[in-house]
């Protein structure tokens, strides 16, 4: 039995949105999948189900800021299109310690405003990814 990898603290990882790293501007990031059931009840089997397919979300929690390099202009121009997303754990080359999930995902639209007073402004930008993603280690 392999002895299990010290876990991986995320203090600086990659957020790449098309072109965009987005580090700087996020708190949190998570591409989290969950599985679709099938309904297989018979009278043998009342309450049957069977994994379906697995389905997976992309969420990042963004600062909102402005200007011609802000995360609200920048995804507010990108809105409805389809992009490429690279997430790493760390903002370094890809490898086993390090690897890579790349996908595609629809921006969806971002607030213009979340404010509480003497606060940041923070947003989720929550999308389902298209398909699956591709996980790489080299």
């Amino acid at each position: 039995m392999a002895v299990l990898s010290d876990p991986f603290v995320v203090d600086n990882p990659s957020i790449m949105i098309d072109t965009q790293e987005y580090k700087c501007a996020a708190r949190a990031a998570s591409l989290i999948p969950s599985v679709k059931m099938a309904d297989t009840s018979t009278f043998c089997n009342p309450g049957g189900e069977r994994p379906a397919g697995t389905t997976w979300t992309f969420d990042v929690t963004l600062l909102l800021s402005y200007g011609a390099t802000g995360t609200e202009k920048i995804l507010r121009t990108i809105v409805g299109q389809k992009k490429t997303v690279v997430l790493k754990p760390a903002d370094s080359a890809v490898s086993a310690t390090n690897p890579s999930a790349t996908f595609s995902i629809y921006i969806p639209p971002v607030p213009f405003m979340n404010a509480t007073i003497g606060e940041s402004q923070e947003f989720q930008l929550t999308a389902t990814v298209e398909g699956a993603p591709v996980f790489a280690e080299a």
